[in-house]
């Protein structure tokens, strides 16, 4: 029996903020790149350092101009693909929340009533101007591509383990289930109900969550 071929690997860097931030720091960079280069295909800079949702736009506008100087010096060197890895989308977990800027959002809420310091609720009008001008920045640093990283997801986000239970998430599942709830009646009807309630539950959340990330 003919076997299929591996696929080719490629092999790719994603670089924190601190090794090109800086001239100097960059510079380094730089070299390790020309002594590994026969070997090396893309690089990912990421655009911030911490897990946190939240910067102001203007201090991501001038991390997105040095890193369309630094995209350019690494494809002068010989890379093929360089590229931008964005960390942060709705946010990862309460990181850096009390010496970062304090979301400017609605946060997300789990199902228990928590609430998260360091992500925000995706149905959020303004947090979703907030990622369209976020990722237009960086795009507009010419990558050849745009890496989003894993935070786009609807559970295990710190101490809020399920989400969005906040009112306007109440609100909306409400609409488009036909039914009015509270986050303690979905609590209740999630943990406790029958299995085929909590099947028949799970798979209208599951779909609210669906469209929730692909709006």
């Amino acid at each position: 029996m003919r076997k299929e071929p591996y696929p080719s690997l490629t092999i790719s860097w994603r670089i924190g903020v601190a090794h090109y931030e800086t001239d100097r720091a960059f510079e380094d960079l730089l070299d390790q790149v020309r002594a590994c280069r026969e070997w090396l295909d893309e690089l990912a800079f990421f655009e911030t350092l911490t897990h946190h949702l939240y910067l102001p736009l203007d201090a991501l506008a001038s991390r997105a101009a040095v890193l369309g100087r630094r995209i350019q010096a690494v494809r002068a060197e010989g890379i093929g693909r360089v590229g931008i890895n964005i960390l942060t989308t709705v946010g990862h977990i309460n990181e850096a929340w009390d010496s970062m800027p304090a979301l400017p959002f609605q946060p997300m809420v789990g199902h228990d009533g928590s609430v998260s310091r360091g992500c925000a609720c995706p149905n959020t009008p303004g947090l979703r101007e907030y990622v369209r001008e976020k990722y237009s920045l960086f795009a507009e640093a010419g990558p050849d591509f745009i890496w989003v990283d894993d935070d786009v997801r609807l559970q295990g986000h710190g101490k809020v383990i399920h989400a969005c239970f906040c009112d306007r998430c109440l609100a909306l599942f409400s609409a488009e289930s036909g039914h009015s709830w509270t986050r303690e009646e979905l609590r209740e009807v999630f943990g406790s109900g029958t299995p085929a309630e909590r099947l028949a539950m799970r798979k209208l959340w599951l779909a609210h969550n669906r469209r929730t990330m692909r709006e």
